[in-house]
């Protein structure tokens, strides 16, 4: 089967961007026993420089594998790159939502005009990675390029007898096994947390942080292995954690417990004041439902597809 300039694009910008997150990860290693010392702990500092760079050298491992199947036509890169796509896509309108509402302040020494452009710079920065996750994510789901990835065996117009895996549920899989074991991190750093309208911290907020991880982590290898009871749990985990979000936005006294939350926070924080939030009330309620109920959403809508894969997964693959 002959490859199409697509995909061996697709491959040379997943190679040029794995390549630079690779040197960030070892940069952010490398520099992490030269950090300045300053308010925090440089203990606190040195892990988490670490942790990031393991986590950027990860992502540039993973990025380069895909890269690799891409030009080799694998169907697991296939699958790779959409999940990728379906998550760059996510986090950049997340992350665009999140500069509209906050507006970041004005930088000393810029202009009206400045600080307007470099606002909406910001902006387009982030729709440029929406907007290239969502051509991906049409690209590589094309009848043609799945043909390419079949390795020719799959006529056109002809359907493959085995079913297409849900990517929406691989991207939400993916995304709660790999955020799972770092949110096991916050419990020795003493890190606070919120549950149910109250600022926790200490054994409260560590049996918590210990709860969450662990759990996110066994759904997300779960759907991975395409157990039927994982997809189940899933949906209701994320729809606890929208109610809660939900209530802890909108009952009163939303600011009072942002205040407790930061009077908790560790010794080695750096001393700051008390902050309330600035951004609207809308964006909370946005942000919420992108992150709890649009993966609900997803993980009901897609239920028969996700039992399909299920029920032809041999045994040894779950």
């Amino acid at each position: 089967m002959i490859r199409s300039s697509g995909i061996t694009a697709s491959a040379v910008v997943a190679f040029l961007g794995s390549a630079a997150f690779l040197l960030l990860g070892f940069l952010f290693v490398s520099l992490s026993g030269r950090l300045p010392a300053g308010q925090i702990d440089p203990r606190i500092l040195r892990l988490t420089a670490i942790l990031c760079g393991l986590v950027l050298i990860g992502c540039g491992a993973w990025g380069i594998s895909t890269a690799v199947g891409l030009l080799r036509l694998r169907e697991r890169a296939r699958i790779s790159m959409l999940v990728f796509s379906a998550l760059m896509a996510f986090v950049s309108v997340a992350s665009a939502l999140w500069t509209v509402a906050m507006q970041p302040p004005v930088q000393p020494g810029l202009t009206a005009a400045q600080y307007k452009a470099l606002y909406l710079g910001i902006v387009a920065f982030y729709f440029v990675f929406c907007l290239l996750g969502a051509l991906w994510l049409y690209y590589f789901s094309r009848a043609s390029v799945k043909q390419q990835f079949a390795g020719g065996l799959v006529a056109a117009g002809q359907e493959s007898q085995r079913p297409d895996k849900p990517v929406s549920i691989l991207a939400i899989a993916w995304c709660l096994a790999l955020t799972g074991p770092p949110t096991l991190f916050l419990i020795p750093l003493h890190f606070p947390t919120m549950f149910l309208g109250r600022a926790e911290s200490g054994l409260p907020a560590a049996l918590l942080y210990l709860v969450t991880g662990l759990l996110s982590f066994v759904l997300g290898l779960g759907m991975l292995r395409w157990k039927p009871w994982a997809r189940t749990a899933a949906a209701w985990y994320f729809l606890f954690w929208f109610v809660h979000g939900m209530a802890q936005t909108l009952l009163p006294g939303w600011q009072e417990r942002q205040a407790a939350f930061h009077n908790l926070m560790p010794r080695w924080a750096p001393e700051t004041k008390v902050y309330v939030p600035s951004f609207p009330l809308w964006f909370s309620v946005v942000f919420n439902i992108l992150v709890t109920l649009v993966p609900a959403y997803f993980l009901v809508s897609r239920k028969e597809a996700y039992l399909a894969v299920a029920k032809q997964t041999p045994r040894s693959e779950t």
